[in-house]
């Protein structure tokens, strides 16, 4: 089973390996770049898109898209986007539903060590990390984040994630992270005229187990 199967399918807070189930919830991966070891730190709280709902419209990247970055045009600065991973479909109108982060929480493989969220072990730079205790602008939320100082847009955190984001522009990987710092709440959320985004906080109480949408296999 590859890396991005092993993470897909473990779905929600347990996983089961080798016929056995793994003793206690998943812990969220390391903090501060590639060289962290894993810990068992979650996420504050997590966006989802129901597919059956989300009709591609992208109102919901627009109003990402105005919020960051000074406001870009269009949807070049969203954090989240279709399921190809990529702003270039977007801007060429390719519609499907839109994927978010999922704020992925650490993984327990076979041998019992933690495996770091993929995109935070992929990365060669420690772009992608965790936002540590403390962070100025995302406090103790611990969310999943690309450093646009360290990140050379690679596309190693794209290629290692199970859910086809971050998503790769011109300027470097994107990813969601929860407006902390813009708005009290992700902007998407009220965005989405179909109700197909919903925001879960904290992740471990709310996020259904596993996606019910979400195919396993």
């Amino acid at each position: 089973m590859s890396r991005r199967q092993f993470l897909r399918t473990s779905g929600g807070l347990y996983l089961v390996v080798a016929g056995g189930a793994l003793a206690g919830p998943l812990g969220c991966g390391a903090g501060d770049g590639a060289d962290d070891e894993p810990d068992g730190s979650l996420a504050s709280g997590v966006v989802l898109c129901d597919p059956a709902l989300c009709a591609g419209c992208l109102r919901c990247a627009l109003t990402c898209s105005a919020l960051h970055d000074g406001g870009g045009v269009g949807i070049a600065d969203a954090r989240l986007g279709t399921a190809t991973g990529s702003v270039a479909d977007q801007l060429a109108g390719v519609r499907g539903a839109v994927e978010t982060c999922r704020q992925c929480p650490a993984v327990t493989a076979a041998d019992g060590q933690l495996v770091s969220p993929a995109c935070v072990a992929a990365c060669p730079h420690g772009a992608a990390r965790i936002a540590p205790l403390g962070d100025p602008v995302y406090g103790d939320s611990r969310v999943r984040i690309i450093d646009p100082e360290r990140c050379v847009g690679c596309g190693s955190c794209v290629a290692a994630c199970p859910y086809h984001h971050p998503l790769l522009t011109a300027a470097g990987a994107r990813k969601c992270d929860l407006c902390l710092g813009l708005e009290d709440a992700p902007a998407c959320v009220a965005a989405c005229p179909a109700s197909a985004l919903s925001y879960h906080e904290p992740w471990t109480d709310s996020v259904p187990r596993p996606f019910p949408w979400e195919d396993a296999g």
